[in-house]
């Protein structure tokens, strides 16, 4: 009896914390929303995004003395799920999921996220798109800290994450489409990276293209203008030597002059711009163009973009035609859309490389190292 009183009287405590937090940051967002006409659109929605990160951080600190972490596991229906008892990192608690080799549904993210916040979404407090951060930052932490042998065991795990359902506004307006963890490991074998390299992703998100630059020891130069993505990131890639929060499209105006990356991988917003209300086409060469401006000479950008954006679509000669002026493209191919279903979407892209201050140089592909990537098992 004794124990049940003092669960309750915990319990209750909680609950007048978070009650109390809930009122600070409705009262916070309701000051947001009196003088949103007064500031620009993009501001309001910063002040938003940061007052309901910190009501997040507190409710989680609130929860902290009764929320589970991962300490053992049992057998279930043929399946090792791990069991929540004290609190953890939530990452932490879907990378055991991944280390158990099981496939992991959007039923076992909420699981996941009410264990781990001690609520469900109808509290407000998180929801699905918040655990689909969780789970990137538990898949790089997962590459991070295996081996991978071969393109299948990178397909394998991919074949046990489970599909992006739910986008909110801020995954919408900054086109968040993360690289498909396949694609991503593709676009470091393209990129031909070495130890010596240094590494500029100037759309990072979470650093699934960042993470295989990381594995072989070159330095990274990272910058992304979501604000919990670039907090995910300084966890990530605390070794970087930069992280930056600026618009991609002027990456090479904003970077200090020292940095000098010898490869860019990029996988930019299409067509979308802060700012800019509408669609954007030009985003794309935007980003790239100033990622490029920043490469070495001799370095290599290699870049995933919408299809539309292709050497061969004579809507972007002129684009194309000012990169070759101090550089030549090695490659250009279009991607099937199905590769990015996980992801919530299925547009077609295209990966595309391209080499500065090299012009009509031959590229060899090795028998030695060639590697043949099928998507088909996606």
């Amino acid at each position: 009896i004794t124990h049940l009183e003092q669960q309750i009287n915990d319990r209750t405590k909680q609950l007048n914390s978070l009650e109390r937090l809930f009122d600070e940051a409705s009262n916070s967002l309701e000051s947001i929303k009196n003088i949103s006409e007064k500031l620009p659109i993009d501001l309001c929605f910063s002040l938003e995004t940061q007052v309901l990160q910190i009501f997040n951080i507190e409710t989680s600190e609130a929860n902290r003395e009764t929320t589970p972490q991962v300490t053992n596991s049992v057998k279930t229906d043929g399946e090792t799920t791990p069991q929540l008892d004290e609190v953890v990192e939530v990452s932490q608690a879907i990378l055991q999921y991944l280390e158990a080799g099981n496939k992991i549904t959007n039923r076992h993210l909420q699981k996941i996220m009410i264990d781990c916040f001690g609520c469900s979404d109808a509290s407000g407090i998180w929801n699905l798109k918040n655990a689909y951060e969780y789970l990137e930052k538990a898949i790089v932490q997962y590459i991070q800290k295996y081996e991978f042998q071969s393109f299948s065991d990178v397909i394998k795990l991919e074949q046990i994450c489970p599909v992006h359902y739910n986008r909110v506004e801020e995954s919408v307006k900054l086109q968040q489409f993360s690289t498909p963890v396949p694609l991503a490991y593709i676009v470091g074998k393209a990129a031909g990276l070495t130890p010596d390299d240094i590494v500029l992703e100037p759309s990072a998100g979470n650093g699934f293209l960042a993470v295989w630059a990381d594995k072989i020891g070159a330095q990274l130069i990272l910058n992304e203008i979501g604000t919990r993505r670039v907090s995910n990131l300084k966890a990530l890639f605390p070794q970087a030597l930069s992280i930056t929060e600026f618009n991609g499209e002027l990456i090479n105006d904003y970077l200090p002059g020292q940095l000098k990356p010898t490869v860019v991988l990029v996988n930019p917003p299409f067509s979308s711009s802060p700012n800019i209300s509408k669609r954007n086409p030009e985003a794309t060469f935007n980003h790239l163009y100033s990622a490029w401006q920043r490469l070495a000479d001799g370095g290599r950008l290699v870049a995933i973009t919408a299809d539309w954006f292709s050497p061969n679509n004579s809507k972007w000669e002129q684009e194309f035609a000012r990169f070759a002026e101090t550089g030549q493209i090695v490659f250009s191919v279009a991607i099937a859309g199905k590769i990015y279903r996980k992801q919530g979407t299925n547009m077609s892209t295209r990966l595309t490389v391209m080499d500065k201050g090299v012009w009509n140089k031959p590229v060899y592909i090795s028998d030695d190292n060639y590697e043949v990537y099928s998507l088909d098992a996606l």
